[in-house]
C-alpha cells in the first residue's frame, strides 16, 4: 500500500488513519470493524443499548453504517417487517427510522407488561433481587413502590415474607436481606442436608433429644391433670368434705402438708408457706420445664418454643428508637403483640458454626427462637 493511499481518508467519518512508524514497517486501518449479536425480538430496547455501545466503541457515528450494520444482524423473519425500508431507505437518518420501526414492531405494550407484572413473574430458582430487578423494569414508573413492594413480596416464600413486611427499609435494602435469607435456605439448609450424619455435632444432637423429652413431659403432666380432674367430677357427688378437697392444687391433694410445691388458686393453709413462697414456686413449676440455650457471646438466653412461628427478640433488650409496625402478633392467649421492625442477630450457640437469622422485634420480655429458626437446624 503506497504512502499516498494511507493518506486518504474514509468519507463517512468511521475509519482512523495511521500513520506509518518510521522504521518503514507500516500499515492502514480503512475502516474499524464491528460485530454486532443477533437481534433479540423479545428485548428490543435492551439490544440497543448493547448495540450502540458497540458502535461508540468503534466509533461509529454514520447513520448509514449503523444502517448497514444493524440489517446484516436481522433474520430472514424479522427482515420481513421492515423490508419497504430496505428497499427503499430514508435519505435521512435511515438507521433512526428502522431502529424506530423496530421498536414499535417487537416492543412489548404496556398492557402485556401489566398483565406480567400482575400475573406472570414468579420467584423460581432466581434470587429475590432478581425478580424484583425484572418486574422494576416492567413497571417503567407504572406503579409506586409501595405497590411494586407488596407484588414483590407476595411472590417470596412465606418465612421470608413473614419477616419482611413488617420493616420499613428501602426496596434495595429488603432485596439484599431477602437475598440473604434465601441463600440461608437454599445454601446452609441444604448443605447441612446433604452432609453426612458425623456432620451432626453432639451439642445439636442434645439438643433435639431435650425438646423431645420436654415434649414428652407435657404431655405426662397433661394427662395427670386430665385423670385428676375425671376423679374430682366422680368424687363430686359423694361427700360434701371432699368437695372442699377438690379446690386444692395437684400437689397438695395428693402429698397434703408434706407438698413442697403448689399452684394457685389453692385453698391448703400453711403457716410455714408464705403467698409469696407459694408464686415462686409455681413460676419455677412452669420455666423448670422449658428449654433454654445461651448465646456464647452476648450470654443472652433464649427460650426454644416451637408453637412460635416466628423467632422474636424483646424491645427493651434494644437502645434505640423503634418505630411501631402495623404488623401484630398473638400469643397462645390471644394477647396482641406490638412489633418495631426486624434484626438480624448472629447467635453462637456452641453448634460449630454462628448461626445469622432475623427476629421480630417485639414488646415481650424474653428472647424466643421459634420454629422458623428451628426448622433450619434439622439435619
Amino acid at each position: 500500500m503506497s504512502d499516498k493511499e494511507g493518506k486518504s481518508g474514509n468519507a463517512d467519518g468511521d475509519s482512523e488513519n495511521l500513520k506509518p512508524p518510521q522504521d518503514g514497517n507500516f500499515f492502514s486501518c480503512s475502516r474499524v470493524a464491528v460485530r454486532v449479536p443477533a437481534f433479540w425480538a423479545n428485548n428490543v430496547k435492551l439490544y440497543f443499548a448493547q448495540i450502540e455501545a458497540n458502535f461508540r466503541i468503534a466509533g461509529i457515528v454514520s447513520e448509514q453504517t449503523k444502517f448497514d450494520t444493524l440489517v446484516a444482524a436481522l433474520d430472514s423473519q424479522t427482515l420481513t417487517h421492515v423490508s419497504d425500508l430496505l428497499y427503499t431507505p430514508p435519505k435521512d437518518n435511515p438507521y433512526t427510522a428502522l431502529k424506530n420501526r423496530l421498536l414499535s414492531e417487537f416492543e412489548v405494550s404496556q398492557n402485556k407488561k401489566v398483565r406480567a407484572l400482575l400475573e406472570d413473574l414468579y420467584l423460581g430458582d432466581r434470587k429475590p433481587s432478581s425478580l424484583l430487578r425484572q418486574m422494576q423494569d416492567l413497571s417503567e414508573g407504572l406503579v409506586d413502590d409501595a405497590f411494586l413492594k407488596n407484588l414483590w413480596l407476595n411472590r417470596l416464600p412465606v418465612n421470608i415474607r413473614t419477616i419482611l413486611i413488617i420493616s420499613s427499609e428501602s426496596l434495595s435494602k429488603l432485596a439484599e436481606m431477602a437475598d440473604r435469607m434465601h441463600e440461608y435456605n437454599l445454601g446452609e439448609v441444604a448443605a447441612v442436608k446433604a452432609s453426612k450424619p458425623e456432620y451432626c455435632t453432639s451439642e445439636l444432637k442434645e439438643m433435639k433429644l431435650q425438646i423431645s423429652e420436654l415434649s414428652k413431659q407435657v404431655e405426662t403432666l397433661n394427662a395427670s391433670f386430665a385423670s385428676l380432674n375425671a376423679k374430682t367430677r366422680r368424687n363430686r357427688s359423694r361427700s360434701k368434705s371432699r368437695e372442699r378437697n377438690n379446690r386444692l392444687c395437684f400437689y397438695h391433694y395428693k402429698f397434703g402438708d408434706r407438698a413442697h410445691k403448689c399452684i394457685k388458686p389453692c385453698s391448703f393453709q400453711n403457716n410455714d408457706v408464705n403467698p409469696s413462697e407459694i408464686s415462686v414456686a409455681s413460676e419455677t413449676l412452669v420455666y423448670s420445664r422449658r428449654l433454654y440455650v445461651q448465646d456464647r457471646i452476648t450470654k443472652t438466653q433464649f427460650l426454644v418454643d416451637t408453637g412460635s412461628d416466628v423467632s422474636c427478640y424483646p424491645k427493651s433488650y434494644l437502645n434505640e428508637v423503634l418505630k411501631l409496625q402495623g404488623t401484630t402478633l398473638f400469643a397462645a392467649n390471644g394477647s396482641r403483640i406490638k412489633t418495631f421492625g426486624s434484626k438480624l442477630l448472629s447467635l453462637d450457640l456452641g453448634l460449630q458454626r454462628k448461626l445469622q437469622w432475623p427476629f421480630v422485634i417485639a414488646d415481650i420480655t424474653k428472647p424466643i427462637i421459634g420454629a422458623d429458626f428451628c426448622s433450619n437446624l434439622v439435619c
